[in-house]
């Protein structure tokens, strides 16, 4: 049977026939108003009560997520939440995982090296969780100069670099990147 066409009954809802392509609104709207539920557009402005600033603003951060994440693990240490199905608590899971796995790189000049053997420290911005990485050094020098550097003393916020010579004189620069483990 048809939208258009009549039933038994005399027609569409109410005796009369419904043409779906000449309705205006959402669907929701469509139905709530032949329900007599709500006035026309209700539903479209009572959408805008709940964003930011609005009279009934959603507190995102207790969100229900119905997720079991197989890379991170949901964090409640977030003061908004107390369940591991909070939103909040999946993002500062997420969090978690993006800066334990983080990779930091810099170059340390010649004129930093000091002592004998040179050394020099390297200070992370933000912290490693934990001493667990790994350092690749790379010399760039002048005339020839080749080196056998090695990192030392490895903290969470650092390491020392030692250049196991005295004499650096062709040292131009030394980068350095540190990346944290994450395989098991």
């Amino acid at each position: 049977m048809g939208w258009n066409q009549p039933s038994a009954s005399g027609g569409g809802i109410g005796g009369t026939p419904v043409d779906p392509a000449s309705a205006e609104g959402s669907l929701i709207d469509l139905a709530s108003e032949v329900a007599g539920l709500l006035p026309a557009g209700a539903i479209g402005a009572h959408g805008g009560a709940h964003v930011r600033g609005g009279a009934d603003e959603m507190d995102g951060d207790t969100l229900d997520i119905d997720f079991s994440p197989a890379n991170y693990t949901p964090d409640i240490s977030p003061s908004e939440v107390s369940s591991t199905e909070h939103l909040t608590a999946h993002l500062k899971g997420v969090d978690k995982k993006l800066t334990s796995l983080a990779e930091k790189a810099g170059k340390v000049l010649l004129v930093t090296f000091t002592g004998n053997p040179k050394t020099a420290a390297v200070a992370f911005a933000s912290s490693f969780a934990d001493a667990d990485y790994s350092t690749q050094l790379t010399c760039e020098a002048s005339g020839g100069s080749q080196f056998s550097p090695c990192a030392e003393s490895i903290t969470a916020s650092g390491f020392t670099i030692n250049m196991g010579a005295n004499n650096i004189s062709g040292l131009v620069s030394m980068r350095w990147t540190a990346t944290k483990h994450g395989e098991t």
